[in-house]
C-alpha cells in the first residue's frame, strides 16, 4: 500500500513519527514536507510576509505548497494520502485529489474550534475536512463539534508514544517531582506554588511562556530550560514522580505525555479525567488530583512511600503495552480506518 503523509516534518513526534511508524511496518511510505516551503533567509520584509501567509493562510507560499502537492500525488498515485494537520491545503485540492482515486484522510491534534488564534485560521481545513473521507481527530469534544457543522465521517485517534523516544532507564531517581511542558494561564502556577509551599521538592521544565504566569515571581527559582529529545526522556526516568497539566484552550481530557511518563515507568500524577482514568485506573495505575490541597496530599503520602511509586510505576508502563498506545498502534488503526472505507 502506499501512502503519501503531508505534514510539518520539523518536529519528530508530529508527522515524522507516523511516517517512521509506517515504514516500520512495512509500507510504501512517502513524505510531503510542508516545512521545506518555509523561508531560510535573513530579509526582515519575506520574514514578516511570510509570518502573514502562515497566519492568515495566503499569498504566494500557500500557492506554492498546493501545486507541488498535487504535482506530486500526480506523480506517486499514492492509495492513501493523509494530512497531518495541514491548514495550508484547500479545499479545492482536495477535490482535484479525490478525482485521481485517492482516499484522503485529515488529521488535527488541535482544536479547530477553540476560535485560537482565530476562527480564520481554521477555515481551510474545516472546508477540506468536508471532502476528505475520514478525519481523525485527538478528543472527544472535536468529534462532537463535527457532528454539529454535518460532518460525521470522524473518529478519534489518540496521542502515543515513540518507542525509540520513550523507554526506561535503569538509574536513580534524582528528583522528587517534575511538570515538563509549556505554561498556560489555567492555574498551574498556583499549583506549582501550592507544591513549593508545602515543602514538595518540584522541578519545572518549561520554555520562556512561563514568565507570563502570575505567579512567576514567586516560582521562577523552580524553573529551569525545556527538556527535549533524549534529555526529555532522561529527565522523566530520574524523576520519582511526574505531573501532567492538561490544556484548557484545547479542552484537553488527556495529553500525549499520559503515554510517555507511563512509559518510561514513572509515576504519573495528573489532573483528574475520566477520560484518563478510563486508560490508567486510579491508584493502581497513576494517580489523579483534583484541586491543589489534593496535589500537595498525594504528593507527600507517595513521597513519604517510594515501594508505592515503584509499584504503580511500574502497573502503569505494563497497562500502556497492553493496551497499545504506540505510534505503531495509531498507524495500524489508521490502516484499518482504510480498509473499512476503501469497501
Amino acid at each position: 500500500m502506499k501512502i503519501l503523509i503531508v505534514g510539518d516534518f520539523k518536529h519528530e513526534m508530529y508527522s515524522k513519527a507516523l511516517f517512521n511508524a509506517f515504514k516500520r511496518i512495512e509500507n510504501d511510505v512517502h513524505p510531503f514536507m510542508v516545512d521545506e516551503f518555509n523561508y531560510k533567509g535573513n530579509n526582515n520584509i519575506f520574514y514578516f510576509l511570510e509570518r502573514f501567509q502562515n497566519r492568515f493562510l495566503i499569498g504566494p507560499k500557500i500557492c506554492q505548497i498546493n501545486s507541488a502537492l498535487l504535482e506530486m500525488v500526480k506523480e506517486q498515485k499514492p492509495d492513501l494520502v493523509f494530512l497531518y494537520r495541514t491548514v495550508e491545503v484547500n479545499a479545492k485540492l482536495i477535490s482535484k485529489i479525490k478525482s485521481l482515486g485517492c482516499i484522503i484522510f485529515s488529521y488535527n491534534n488541535d482544536d479547530p474550534f477553540s476560535g485560537i488564534p482565530s476562527k480564520a485560521y481554521w477555515r481551510n481545513y474545516l472546508k477540506t475536512a468536508a471532502i476528505c473521507d475520514h478525519n481523525f481527530v485527538y478528543r472527544q469534544k472535536n468529534r462532537i463539534d463535527f457532528e454539529k457543522i454535518g460532518i460525521e465521517n470522524v473518529s478519534i485517534l489518540k496521542p502515543y508514544y515513540i518507542k525509540e523516544n520513550n523507554f526506561p532507564i535503569v538509574g536513580d531517581k534524582l528528583m522528587d517531582v517534575v511538570f515538563i511542558g509549556h505554561f498556560e494561564n489555567d492555574g498551574r502556577d498556583k499549583y506549582i506554588k501550592a507544591l513549593i509551599d508545602a515543602g514538595v521538592n518540584i522541578t519545572v521544565f518549561g520554555d520562556e511562556m512561563w514568565k507570563q504566569a502570575p505567579l512567576y515571581e514567586e516560582i521562577k527559582f523552580v524553573l529551569k530550560e525545556s527538556k527535549r529529545g533524549a534529555e526529555y526522556n532522561i529527565s522523566l526516568n530520574e524523576a520519582k514522580i511526574a505531573l501532567v497539566f492538561l490544556s484548557k484552550i484545547n479542552s484537553d481530557t488527556y495529553t500525549r505525555r499520559c503515554f510517555e511518563i507511563p512509559a518510561t515507568k514513572t509515576l504519573m500524577l495528573s489532573e483528574y479525567t475520566s477520560d484518563l482514568n478510563s486508560m490508567f485506573e486510579a491508584d493502581k495505575e497513576a494517580v489523579y488530583f483534583t484541586s491543589s490541597e489534593d496535589l500537595v496530599q498525594k504528593c507527600k503520602n507517595l513521597l513519604n512511600n517510594p515501594s508505592i511509586i515503584s509499584e504503580i510505576g511500574d502497573a502503569g508502563y505494563n497497562k500502556l503495552l497492553k493496551d497499545g498506545h504506540s505510534i505503531e498502534s495509531r498507524a495500524k488503526e489508521i490502516l484499518t480506518r482504510y480498509s473499512q472505507v476503501k469497501k
